[in-house]
């Protein structure tokens, strides 16, 4: 069996590192290094979105993790904030506690950020 390297992968070995508390604290420097710290801070706070066991912790995460970070920043494209807001926006707005509705659209929303981390360490490696 032929093993992928982090070239080949960077979205499965950057989760790898993030998941790891010794390789976060050693990202975290790197990024810190190249003044984009907030960056992996925003990762970090989306990830709370997660642990929230009812849609109103996950509202209030959401709508805090927005407040913390002004739009320049961090820098992820227009697209996933304005989804992230989508999403926060529709449960604010629904009455009806669809958890499996949030679950798809915060994994779509988690997709997003970790393909934004592993396209910008593409470019890095160039």
């Amino acid at each position: 069996m032929v093993r992928a390297t982090w070239l080949q992968a960077p979205r499965h070995s950057l989760l790898l590192i993030l998941m790891d508390k010794e390789g976060y604290f050693t990202f975290y420097d790197f990024l810190k290094s190249e003044y984009a710290t907030e960056n992996l801070e925003f990762w970090t706070r989306m990830e709370l979105l997660f642990t929230g066991k009812t849609r109103k912790e996950v509202l209030e995460t959401g709508v805090s993790v927005l407040m913390g970070f002004d739009n320049d920043s961090i820098n992820i494209q227009d697209s996933l904030r304005n989804e992230v807001v989508s999403v926060l926006s529709h449960m604010a707005q629904e009455n009806i506690h669809d958890d499996k509705r949030l679950s798809r659209s915060a994994a779509v929303s988690r997709h997003n950020s970790i393909d934004e981390f592993t396209s910008d360490i593409k470019l890095y490696g160039q």
